[in-house]
């Protein structure tokens, strides 16, 4: 069944999609099974906007990123999803069907930053419903600390700007809240990053809330089925699931039937590739 609905879902969203953004509506997840990476601590909540590349129509995509921080791990992930994600499994708890959810379109990344080692766990889910994941040591970022002062979400923050695999990046951390972690993979500040963007204005953070979290409240790791592999073997396949959806999906095992004007069905059309301009353009 799910693979009939994904049938449907993806020929709507490679037309749809297509002409919109790189974003697309991933399945959701359950999340009654887990473990506990650490206790949380803060939860920091912010505005994510991603922009189309100059090179592409596109709508601008806006989500809520989540970034929790513990004692020794930091948790980065979609709110949206999140939210998705908790809904679909009361749902499904209860016998409901989950098909008239709202079918919202977010970038579905998550990063585990795991302070004692220095490595970085990055999940993605695809639009056909798996989970890719892949984990790396995370390499030292040269950040260069400006004069520049602004005020995030009440807090005083100062400018910094560095390269990071591909694009440059202007920052505002907070040195009154003294967290050297930020959303995604960005770190190594004397403060909490409370915004960030590269120079094409593409990603975009923003804070729009800080708080301690309540007692009790942990860092989960949801036992969900993931294919594990190297981060070039992800970016990879990325790369081609965005430049040849069908072809893809088809590599996966998956058919496509098209309904013809006349009520009759054929084969798919040609491929149509999606806007891709990946956040991370170098090795």
């Amino acid at each position: 069944m799910r693979k009939l609905i994904f049938i449907f879902l993806i020929i709507f969203q490679c037309y749809s999609v297509a002409v919109k953004a790189q974003t697309f509506v991933p399945f959701s997840e359950d999340l009654d099974k887990y473990g506990v990476l650490d206790t949380c601590m803060y939860k920091v909540y912010y505005d994510f906007t991603l922009y189309p590349d100059s090179g592409s129509r596109g709508a601008v995509i806006k989500d809520i990123h989540l970034l929790e921080i513990g004692k020794n791990v930091s948790k980065c992930h979609s709110y949206l999803l999140f939210q998705k994600d908790s809904i679909t499994t009361e749902m499904v708890a209860q016998g409901l069907d989950t098909g008239l959810l709202i079918q919202q379109q977010i970038w579905p990344v998550e990063t585990h930053f795991l302070f004692d080692t220095h490595r970085i766990v990055f999940l993605c889910r695809a639009f056909f419903g798996s989970i890719f994941e892949y984990t790396e040591s995370m390499e030292n970022i040269n950040w260069k600390i400006e004069e520049d002062m602004d005020s995030i979400a009440s807090y005083l923050c100062q400018k910094a700007t560095c390269w990071f695999r591909g694009r440059t990046y202007n920052a505002w951390f907070a040195t009154d809240i003294p967290l050297s972690v930020g959303p995604y993979k960005f770190h190594g500040l004397p403060g909490l990053i409370l915004k960030i963007s590269d120079d094409d204005n593409q990603y975009n953070w923003v804070c729009s809330g800080f708080e301690k979290a309540k007692p009790g409240e942990t860092i989960k790791d949801y036992r969900w089925k993931r294919e594990r592999m190297s981060r070039k073997k992800v970016e990879a396949i990325m790369i081609r699931m965005y430049n040849a959806p069908y072809q893809f999906c088809e590599s996966m095992g998956m058919k496509f039937r098209v309904r013809r004007s006349n009520g009759e069905y054929g084969a798919r059309g040609k491929d149509v590739p999606l806007p891709y301009s990946p956040i991370e353009k170098s090795k």
